[in-house]
Order: C-alpha cells, then sequence, then structure tokens
C-alpha cells in the first residue's frame, strides 16, 4: 500500500466565511457602484453634470474597484483551498500535484479543459484514495463536481446564463463545503489510527 502524506485541517468557517463574505459584499459593493455610475451618467448626458454628478460616478468606480477587489479575494481563497485539497492526496497516485491542480488554472483556454481534472478529477483521486487507504470516511459526489465544471461554460448560453450563475454559486458554496470536509475526514483518520509501538502492553504478574 502506498504511503499517506500527513494532512493538516482545515477551518471549514474560516473558508466559507471568507467565500460567501467576498461574493455577498462584492456583490452589494457592484450594484452600488453601478447604479451610482449609471445615474451620474444620465445626468451628465441630460446636461445636468455638476459637483454632485461627479462623486457621485466616483464613488461609484471606487466602489466597483472594491468589489471587483472582493471576488479576486474569494478566487484566491478556493485556489488556495484547491492547492489544499490535492496535498492531501498525495501518495503517488494523484493525476496532479498541489501546484500543477492551481498553476494550470491561470492559462487562458486551457484552463477550459484543466478545470475538470482539478476539480471533477480530485473527487474521482479522492475516493479512490478513501478506498486505496481502506478509509472510512463519506466519499464526494463525483455528479456534483463534474456539475460545478459545466456550470461556468453554461453561462455563456443565451437565455440559460443567468440561471447557470446563480446554480453555479449555489453550488461553489457547496463545493467550498464538501472540500472542506474532505481533507479534514483525512485528518480526523490519522488522528484515530493507533500506532503499535505506543499500544499499551499488557500487563503480567510477576
Amino acid at each position: 500500500m502506498s504511503e499517506r502524506v500527513p494532512v493538516e485541517p482545515v477551518s471549514k468557517t474560516m473558508y466559507l466565511g471568507l467565500y460567501i463574505g467576498s461574493i455577498v459584499l462584492g456583490g452589494i459593493l457592484i450594484a452600488i457602484g453601478l447604479v451610482s455610475i449609471i445615474g451620474g451618467a444620465v445626468a451628465a448626458d441630460s446636461g445636468k453634470f455638476d459637483a454632485v454628478t461627479g462623486v457621485a460616478i466616483g464613488v461609484g468606480v471606487i466602489f466597483t474597484i472594491l468589489a471587483s477587489s472582493l471576488f479576486v479575494l474569494g478566487y484566491i481563497v478556493v485556489m488556495v483551498l484547491y492547492y489544499k485539497m490535492w496535498k492531501a492526496i498525495q501518495d503517488g497516485y494523484a493525476r496532479t500535484t498541489p501546484g500543477k491542480a492551481v498553476g494550470f488554472m491561470f492559462i487562458p483556454l486551457f484552463n477550459i479543459y484543466w478545470i475538470f481534472q482539478a476539480l471533477w478529477g480530485y473527487s474521482k483521486d479522492y475516493n479512490e484514495y478513501l478506498r486505496r487507504h481502506s478509509i472510512q470516511a463519506k466519499p464526494l459526489c463525483e455528479g456534483l463536481f463534474l456539475t460545478a465544471c459545466i456550470l461556468p461554460l453554461a453561462g455563456g448560453v443565451p437565455f440559460l446564463g443567468g440561471f447557470a450563475g446563480i446554480a453555479n454559486l449555489i453550488i461553489s458554496i457547496i463545493l467550498v463545503n464538501f472540500i472542506c470536509n474532505s481533507i479534514n475526514a483525512l485528518a480526523n483518520s490519522e488522528s484515530e489510527q493507533v500506532s503499535p509501538d505506543t499500544m499499551a502492553m499488557p500487563i503480567q504478574d510477576s
């Protein structure tokens, strides 16, 4: 049997909080920003451009930049989690390394293919890892991970883009939860193992 690597548990509360918080707050800020910019632009086109209109547009731009920064933060959180989840199953059989899993996601066009390897592939390799090491943990739903890879591609389909975007957001949050659970399951399985060298020896009568 291949050797398992030490796995450090992750804080599900932290990752979920950062991811959901960045999306929700970013969405609020970008909505306010766009309203301010559009309102200021409409006022300017109607010939009512003044200091207030300028401030409205400026505030809108600032809010939009802040929202973009929060969305970037959410993406970084996911990439860090991708790195940790692949690191947790490195026993010589994983299809990729943590560095490649994350790094290849930044290659334009290629990342459309790679997301299937990095995300759907993880669910398959994780389940194989459980079987290979006889770990009593809940396997990941491979279909859900596959769906999470397909939905972003459906975002460009007319009439379906909006629904796909909402569905993708919901599933992304669910996946962050599942990924954290999968990493922690491996960490917990290590702590439950009892080494033969540390087992208490039976007391013999003299």
